[in-house]
């Protein structure tokens, strides 16, 4: 029998299945998804299953740790649908009949993870909620520079999250002129670095651009800014 690949989602897996996930919030069809989703990344990946709702291919039939993943991928699956509200559970099922699926829902923990970021993506106000919260989201509604920079890239994530993002140096651009009567010098500095002429900014670059602004502006508070989340972090560190 051939060993587990390195690059499925079998690699690593607990060898026992442990029945101790905690509920979380329930995520209902007006919910945050993006909020949701990285409390249950968080959850798994401290029992390091996490590799279960990624895109990593799914183990052959015949790899050593297909019946481990087999049984892992059913259980985290379970898992999330307990997750969800009644009515969160209903809108999965007709936004999945809606795309032509019959049969019952998807067995396994990837395909429905990826369901209900799809099917969270066209409940009714969540994209026209996050694409508010970007142009409302002003320094002006903050006390400090550190908890705007936090809760803009939050909502950067969220419409990223929606598969709806933002070009990066968009993102910037507004972020750096909320900031500049604030930190001129600060903002002076970063965007003579910045190359606005390369379009398509990296989110790594934006997270690089926000550090760097944090880091001129002073001492900060306890503001979760450097903290990671997939997709990814709000602040990825280098």
């Amino acid at each position: 029998m051939p060993p587990p690949s390195a690059t499925t989602q079998a690699r690593n897996l607990p060898e026992t299945i442990k029945r101790d996930l905690p509920n979380i919030p329930k995520l209902d069809k007006n919910g945050d998804f993006s909020a949701w989703a990285s409390r249950v990344e968080e959850i798994l990946k401290q029992r390091a299953v996490n590799s279960l709702i990624t895109s990593l291919p799914r183990p052959e039939t015949s790899d050593a740790d297909y019946k481990k993943w087999q049984s892992w991928s059913v259980t985290i699956r379970s898992w999330l649908f307990a997750q969800m509200s009644n009515d969160m559970l209903d809108y999965v099922l007709v936004f999945y009949r809606k795309q032509g699926a019959t049969g019952a829902l998807p067995k396994y923990a990837d395909q429905m993870f990826r369901l209900i970021k799809l099917a969270s993506g066209t409940a009714p106000d969540v994209l026209s909620r996050a694409v508010r919260s970007f142009w409302q989201t002003r320094r002006v509604a903050f006390s400090s520079p550190h908890q705007y920079i936090a809760e803009w890239m939050k909502v950067v994530d969220r419409l990223r999250a929606l598969d709806h993002p933002i070009d990066s140096s968009i993102a910037v651009e507004i972020m750096l002129t909320e900031l500049e009567k604030e930190m001129p010098a600060a903002v002076a500095k970063v965007r003579a670095k910045i190359q606005w002429e390369v379009p398509g900014m990296e989110a790594r670059s934006l997270s690089n651009i926000c550090r760097e602004i944090v880091e001129q502006s002073g001492p900060r508070e306890n503001t979760p800014l450097l903290k990671g989340s997939s997709h990814g972090s709000h602040l990825e560190k280098s």
